[in-house]
């Protein structure tokens, strides 16, 4: 059995077989004052308890099973029991929270393992907001265009990109994709720099990663700076092109 006095709330967690019972303590010295406010089931045989006052959640070691229980707010437990070690034969005995890094500790006496669990919560979502629009050349044969808009966390539009400099210099490779996969718009303040990340296929090959950046000038930005990078899809460095457009327009909002 383990039991762990919470002081955020004045409650006990006791953990016993199949369940956990919580008392809540009165402001006494009398042991009759104490009283069960919840029973909560658990996995098989719940054997150690740890308080994560980061989040204040608690964390119950389920032996029998290998797995870990989370008790969350208004005594309720939160999503499914996380598995530990190997599996039920780990045998999860012991459990501590680190309050330096946030972490559970879970010491698996079944297959001599230590499991670390991770009290920190996934960031949001990107949120994005904004929109371009536009097409243009860089150099001669050197073309793209546009058309992206995001609110929130969604995006829509389609990328498209061509340079075509392998029929001028026999060194160089013919660079041409359509993509509507945007992973990500940023706009600034000023809606005057754009910067576009996403996804596409070139030539037969998909998994290929770019980001393009736009910083406006001149009137409807016919003189920007567009900057290309693309990774293959071993996020190794694949093609660059950096310049000032000779043609075009573009809109940033």
């Amino acid at each position: 059995m383990s039991v762990n006095m919470l002081s955020y709330n004045k409650t006990v967690f006791v953990a016993l077989t199949a369940i956990v019972l919580l008392f809540s303590t009165i402001a006494t010295h009398e042991a009759n004052a104490d009283s069960v406010i919840a029973n909560i089931p658990m996995g098989s045989n719940p054997s150690a308890i740890a308080f994560d006052s980061a989040n204040n959640d608690i964390y119950v070691a389920n032996s029998n099973d290998g797995t870990v229980s989370v008790i969350g707010a208004s005594n309720t437990v939160v999503g499914l029991p996380i598995s530990v070690g190997s599996g039920p034969s780990s045998n999860p005995s012991a459990i501590a929270f680190d309050s330096t890094n946030n972490d559970i500790y879970v010491a698996n006496t079944g297959n001599n393992t230590v499991s670390v669990i991770s009290t920190t919560p996934p960031p949001p979502p990107p949120s994005f907001s904004g929109k371009i629009t536009g097409s243009g050349e860089i150099e001669k044969a050197i073309n793209f265009g546009f058309d992206i808009k995001s609110s929130g966390t969604t995006i829509k539009g389609e990328v498209q990109y061509h340079d075509e400099k392998s029929s001028h210099d026999e060194k160089s490779k013919e660079i041409e994709f359509k993509s509507n996969t945007i992973t990500g718009l940023s706009v600034d303040s000023n809606k005057t720099k754009a910067i576009i990340d996403g996804t596409a296929k070139i030539g037969k090959i998909s998994g290929y990663t770019f980001e393009i950046t736009v910083q406006l000038s001149g009137k409807d930005g016919k003189h920007s700076h567009f900057t290309i990078t693309i990774k293959d899809p071993s996020s190794n460095p694949f093609y660059t092109k950096d310049g000032i457009m000779k043609e075009g327009h573009i809109q940033i909002k």
